[in-house]
């Protein structure tokens, strides 16, 4: 809670991250979970693969895992796995065959994104049980395949040996706003079957600032310097979380 990086990060290998490179904030012998909880990174983030502009790579069964968490440095990936915020998130851990799916909320990611392939906006790859809801990206993306505005690739995983857990899939389970200035024509690169990407919208960076893009979307959204959680827009043609450093609400990190 309330972690933040500033510097910029470079790496000649993997799981690579403006704030943590790799992270496991899954809960063993039902001990105390963990998540990331206001944390931000504004540097720029340089590695081989699994890169991101907040985390590298995060394998979880929290929910949520990451909640109002930010990133805006730019991020390039000399191989696959690059996201704006997130470069890999895995949402089930194999060894504690749980039921929990994870989440990643109210977060956003400002950064271009550069990589080979599996690049987004947001998260380069999503795998398994992982629920994204109210999370936007601004960043331009550029993969040389499976690249998204938002999510380079959806990925299901499949156990055949654990029945009762053969199936577990991403879903956008809350709107997803990218900006449409990248230069990538979906939302996402990639998606296995059953994982709803419906939830995506692409928006110019005008529409991006509006408070009438998001009402009715499930967005807790306001220009009220009263709330304390959620979002404001901002003067920069995209919301920021009220609680964030330099907001009406103070803010959070040191």
């Amino acid at each position: 809670t309330n972690n933040t990086a500033h510097g910029n990060v470079t790496s000649s290998g993997g799981r690579v991250g403006g704030l943590i490179g790799a992270a496991n904030l899954s809960s063993y012998n039902n001990s105390e979970p963990g998540y990331l909880y206001r944390c931000y990174a504004t540097g720029n983030v340089t590695g081989n693969n699994t890169v991101g502009g907040l985390i590298g790579y995060a394998t979880t069964q929290t929910s949520p895992a990451v909640r109002e968490c930010y990133a805006t440095g730019h991020v390039t990936a000399t191989e696959d796995q690059a996201g704006g915020l997130i470069g890999h998130i895995m949402g089930f851990s194999r060894a504690l065959h749980a039921t929990i799916r994870t989440s990643v909320e109210d977060c956003y990611a400002t950064g271009d994104v550069t990589g080979g392939r599996y690049v987004g906006g947001l998260i380069g790859d999503a795998e398994g049980s992982v629920d994204i809801t109210r999370c936007h990206s601004m960043g331009k993306v550029s993969g040389n395949s499976e690249a998204g505005g938002s999510t380079g690739r959806f990925r299901r995983v499949i156990y055949t040996d654990i029945p009762e857990h053969i199936n577990h899939y991403p879903q956008v389970t809350g709107y997803v706003f990218w900006n449409r200035t990248d230069n990538v024509g979906s939302s996402y690169g990639t998606k296995g079957s059953k994982t709803d990407a419906g939830k995506i919208e692409r928006k110019n960076a005008e529409e991006m600032g509006q408070i009438c893009t998001y009402s009715g979307k499930g967005w807790r959204i306001s220009d009220s310097t009263t709330v304390t959680t959620g979002y404001l827009p901002s003067v920069s043609a995209y919301p920021v979380l009220s609680c964030q450093e330099g907001g009406p609400n103070g803010g959070f990190g040191t």
